[in-house]
């Protein structure tokens, strides 16, 4: 038992795997694929993750179906010849002791409608970000991307994953259908939330079908979509007992918000840490036996532990905060969570993802860069290092020093480090109110 956070370092059992830990990767776009396949920065990139001491690596959303390619950068897991370069993923990510899932994704309404021809959805309403307006799917449709996922499922068993993730939340297709904010259509797929969710019950039994019951099969479902008219957090409690029937999936991880309300997806530094742990762990409560994963603006290990040892999910579901820094749960282990370089909710890795470019992150200059960086040398003959001043390129020399294996010693005039970016820091915390997030009343 780890002594510093042992609920968040005890080992974990999803399906027939067990995780090394509770801390798991959650999904985001990188765009570092190359004609629809995974490339060296790709491999590089998760390597570095699992490095850091993740538990289990959700890889971003794969496509299942042609109709929702994307664009540049992404990878599309329904094509067979990606098996090669999708091995070679999974064996980096299981040499550094990481449980590696895909996510199955198909968009639904939710893109810019010049990035593909013609846009699916369960009906022809309009997405709330783009403007574009889907064509509203026919059986024969809905059964084609069925397929899809079981089609992509597949191919992740025989590229050596550990298996994959439903993406049901975040207003994308299989939400678009659960929701009734986006599903109005009067067949069997519609009206009440039995016919809603029948086309994520369908994916999922082609899913489990296709890879069998050793493979792991989740589910990420939108708790609350914070939206007239749209999916509730009662809804999810009786959709997550549906899902939790034996020979389904085998695990849930919760999300919420959709396109429509982007800042419960993303919620940035205006809203408090731990943002929905409370709001989800009213869905853990219906599932006692179900593994859940919990996730937003978790920063700390010290949030994390405290997550768990409540009882208010079993997995801590990390992204922004990987992204700032891989090696957070290393640190965390090592009992060393200052050292943790922080996330600090800014966003700009989102905005750089939906602008075409590769994943960044504003606190982790390296982030993308693995193939190039290599690890700084330690000096045969370490020395001792006085660095003058306190301000960005003093910090970077000084910590430069250090990780070379160099006794740093850094004066600094003022009160404070960080030169002309602390005042950045006082200005944000001063000026930045806090928001929050509330269902919307009755009857709007």
């Amino acid at each position: 038992m780890n002594a510093h956070f042992p609920h968040l370092f005890a080992p974990v059992r999803i399906g027939t795997k067990e995780s090394r830990n509770r801390v798991m990767r959650l999904a985001t776009s990188t765009n570092t694929g190359e004609n629809g396949l995974p490339s060296a920065r790709t491999v590089a990139l998760y390597r570095s993750i699992a490095r850091g001491g993740t538990g289990v690596i959700v890889t971003e959303s794969m496509r299942v179906h042609p109709s929702n390619a994307g664009r540049e950068g992404a990878m599309l897991l329904y094509r067979k010849e990606i098996v090669p370069s999708l091995q070679a993923l999974a064996d980096a990510v299981h040499a550094e002791g990481a449980l590696l899932v895909a996510q199955l994704n198909h968009g639904g309404r939710q893109h810019h409608a010049h990035e593909i021809p013609t846009l699916w959805g369960p009906s022809a309403i309009a997405c709330p970000q783009s403007g574009g307006v889907p064509h509203a799917m026919t059986r024969a449709e809905i059964a084609e991307v069925v397929a899809g996922f079981a089609t992509a499922a597949l191919h992740a068993r025989e590229s050596g994953f550990d298996g994959v993730e439903i993406h049901g939340a975040q207003g994308h297709l299989i939400q678009q259908f659960v929701s009734p904010f986006s599903n109005r259509r009067e067949d069997e797929y519609g009206g009440s939330l039995e016919n809603r969710l029948r086309f994520a019950k369908e994916i999922i039994a082609a899913v489990r079908a296709q890879v069998g019951p050793e493979f792991i099969v989740g589910y990420r479902m939108g708790v609350e979509e914070f939206t007239a008219g749209g999916i509730t957090v009662e809804d999810s409690k009786h959709a997550a007992r549906e899902l939790a029937a034996p020979g389904s999936v085998d695990y849930l991880s919760l999300a919420q918000g959709n396109f429509n309300t982007i800042e419960a997806h993303l919620p940035d530094s205006h809203y408090p840490p731990v943002t929905f742990a409370d709001l989800h762990a009213q869905v853990k409560a219906v599932v006692p036996e179900m593994p859940v994963v919990t996730s937003a603006r978790i920063q700390t290990p010290e949030q994390a532990e405290a997550i768990l040892a409540a009882g208010k999910a079993d997995v801590i579901g990390l992204c922004r905060a990987l992204i700032a820094d891989p090696e957070w749960p290393a640190k965390a282990l090592r009992g060393e969570p200052e050292e943790i370089r922080r996330c600090i909710s800014c966003n700009r890795c989102w905005s750089w993802v939906v602008a075409g470019k590769r994943l960044g992150c504003t606190v982790n200059a390296t982030l993308g860069f693995e193939t190039e960086l290599t690890p700084l040398a330690r000096a045969s003959r370490p020395k001792r290092v006085v660095v003058i001043g306190g301000g960005p390129g003093g910090l970077e020399a000084a910590r430069t020093a250090a990780e070379r294996g160099h006794r740093v010693t850094l004066f600094e005039k003022s009160k404070s480090l960080g030169g002309k970016l602390s005042h950045a820091r006082h200005f944000l915390s001063e000026s930045s109110p806090t928001r929050s997030l509330s269902p919307p009343a009755p009857g709007r």
